[in-house]
Order: structure tokens, then sequence, then C-alpha cells
């Protein structure tokens, strides 16, 4: 994680859950969608954080990004990591384990 390219405030942090990542480029998921997926979150008692790029910084480089452009409801969301992109990638298993249970949290409810 490169911690220039993050809000100071609100940068992912290691072990507190599963990370909802927002561009701050108007390319978020709409508001209802947002509370959706946070409400499934917390229903299912699964922690997560925010994080948001500084203004003007590159980031994102996901294609939910890319979705949300085109009016499609999606929110990037996954595991904290540091030295993203490196040889020796480090995160929390406990961030690991809260990423699959809010899949399957999400899985089951679309069934």
């Amino acid at each position: 994680m490169n911690p220039g390219a993050w809000e100071l405030g609100n940068a992912p942090k290691l072990g507190y859950g599963v990370n909802l990542k927002l561009y701050g480029q108007g390319n978020n998921a709409n508001s209802e969608f947002v509370a959706w997926t946070r409400a499934l979150l917390d229903g299912n008692d699964i922690p997560w954080q925010t994080s948001t790029y500084k203004v003007g910084s590159a980031g994102g480089g996901t294609i939910g990004g890319e979705f949300s452009s085109q009016n499609i409801e999606v929110i990037d969301f996954g595991v904290p990591l540091l030295s993203i992109h490196t040889p020796f990638s480090v995160s929390s298993k406990v961030d690991v384990y809260n990423l699959y249970r809010a899949a399957r949290a999400f899985f089951a409810f679309q069934e």
C-alpha cells in the first residue's frame, strides 16, 4: 500500500475487516446499494471498513470503477494488503476469513 495514495483519515488497515473501496471520482455505487451492502455485512456480523483515494491521485486498478461508471451497481471490496503488487504482500488472516464470510452472505442472499 502506498500511503501517499490514500486519504490519511480513511486508509485501509489490516485486521479491521473487509475493505469497501470508495473512488471519490463519482464512480461509486449509488447510496442505496452501498446501504444494502453495509446492512448485509452488519446483519451477518462481518466487520468492514472503507478507504478513499486522495483527490487527484491515480488508483482503482480494478474493473469496479469502470462498471460503476456505466451505471452498474458494483462495490469494489476485498482484503486490505500491505505492499500490494510486490513479491511479498501482507494481509490479515482475519480479514481473509471475513471476506469468505461476506461472499457466503452475499451468495446466500441471492438464492
